[in-house]
Formats: structure tokens, C-alpha cells, sequence
């Protein structure tokens, strides 16, 4: 619903790998995410060989176990280039500016700028916008607590010490 294309893929079976060959045809891309959801695994399938190392999920917990230790740039047959980095367990963005996150999220886009407050962050403050938005079902409920976090992770990275 905010602009983004959503695709299916599946490295084991293959479904969907011809469509995002054909995507990735004259760009680079680079896949990011957790560690042990099948980046490695999508590399090799959009490679058509097994050259990137995979293993399984952890036995004791579900989560991957950082197979893949380096970035790495390749280059596919059908045109484009693509980047298998290293998974992430905890993600923190830098951003200079706290009032800076809310332009990460697209949906937010139209409502910056109509807050009381030119330097509202969009938390608590009276007459926002987005929460308005939210409260309106016009924003997802899941993607502001999304950026409630992240902002709540930025003002502890700030904190000297």
C-alpha cells in the first residue's frame, strides 16, 4: 500500500528467480537482512551455482549463523551486479538527525510538514500529523511503532556514554 514492490521468491524452488534476474538487468542491488533468511541462498540461485557457503538455522535457536562474513559484489549472466552481505542481527541506522527518520518512511511523506509543531517528532507531541494519521487508519499502526523504535534507538545512541 506505500509504493513498494513486493515479490515472492523462493532459492529452493527457484519461483521467482527469472523475474528478478530480469529486474536486476543493468542495476546493482545488494540484498541486506537477518542472518539465516537466505540471502546466500538467493545469491546462488540468481548465480545458477553454489559458490557462496550456506548452513542451516541454529538447533538451539532459530536464527543464522553469519555464514557469510564479508560483502561480496558479483556480477550475473543476464546484466546487473549484485552484493551478498553479511547478515544482521541488530540494525541501528546512522542518522545524524532524529527528525531526519520520519522521511525514511514514504507513507509519512504527505503528512510532514502539516504537524503544530515544525519540530515535532511524531511521539507525543500534540496536533501531529502522522499519529493523526494513525488514528485514522490512513498510516499502518506496525510501520509507527516501526519508527517509534527507531527513533527510541537513536535518542539512546546519542546518550553520551
Amino acid at each position: 500500500d506505500i509504493g513498494y514492490r513486493i515479490m515472492h521468491l523462493c532459492a529452493r524452488d527457484a519461483s521467482g528467480i527469472d523475474e528478478i534476474r530480469r529486474l536486476l538487468c543493468g542495476h546493482r542491488a545488494v540484498l541486506v537482512g537477518q542472518s539465516g533468511v537466505g540471502k546466500s541462498s538467493l545469491t546462488n540461485a540468481l548465480l545458477s551455482d553454489a559458490s557462496q557457503a550456506v548452513r542451516g538455522l541454529s538447533l538451539r535457536r532459530p536464527l543464522g549463523r553469519h555464514t557469510t562474513t564479508a560483502a561480496a559484489l558479483y556480477r550475473l549472466r543476464s546484466g546487473g551486479e549484485l552484493i551478498d552481505s553479511p547478515g544482521v542481527r541488530r540494525y541501528a541506522p546512522h542518522i545524524e538527525e532524529p527528525r531526519d527518520l520520519a522521511r525514511g518512511f514514504r507513507e509519512f511523506g504527505k503528512f510532514l510538514g502539516e504537524c503544530r509543531f515544525n519540530d515535532c517528532r511524531h511521539a507525543n507531541e500534540p496536533g501531529c500529523a502522522i499519529r493523526e494519521a494513525v488514528e485514522s487508519g490512513r498510516i499502518s499502526r506496525e510501520r509507527y511503532l516501526s519508527y517509534l523504535a527507531l527513533l527510541e534507538t537513536l535518542a539512546r545512541l546519542q546518550k553520551p556514554g
